[in-house]
């Protein structure tokens, strides 16, 4: 198990610089239902960026493991930076077979961080977008 810990985001090309470079999200808690949730400050409450973690093992029979990510950024009104008009949000689950190998998570999860990192169609989704004709 992880030790609960504060961890960085870092910007979309790895680098720690600029003035959206890197981001600290701190420990909060670990609710009653066992997801982790980490908390980066903002300048007001309402602008606190925010990131969880959770993993359900197999019950009644079933025969998957979850494991869910989310991240959550406010979107704060250009004009009165304490009034949050919006959120910007990534809901990832994972679906693992109970028997899959450490390789097969392994690999699920370097396709997955390549397509996100350089697939021209989740770039033109996210930059302008724009959708699969």
């Amino acid at each position: 198990m992880t030790a609960f810990q504060t961890t960085v985001g870092k910007n979309w090309d790895g680098t720690l610089s600029g003035a959206t470079g890197s981001v600290t999200y701190t420990p909060s808690l670990i609710d009653q239902n066992g997801v982790a949730i980490w908390i980066a400050p903002g300048a007001v409450y309402d602008a606190d960026k925010r990131f969880s973690m959770s993993v359900r093992r197999p019950v009644k029979g079933s025969q998957v493991i979850r494991a869910q990510l989310k991240l959550m950024h406010p979107v704060m009104d250009p004009v009165d930076s304490t009034l949050k008009i919006g959120e910007n949000l990534v809901n990832v689950e994972y679906v693992f077979s109970k028997r899959s190998t450490v390789s097969e998570r392994n690999l699920l999860q370097g396709h997955l961080c390549e397509l996100l990192h350089n697939s021209a169609e989740v770039d033109d989704l996210i930059v302008s977008l724009a959708s699969i004709y």
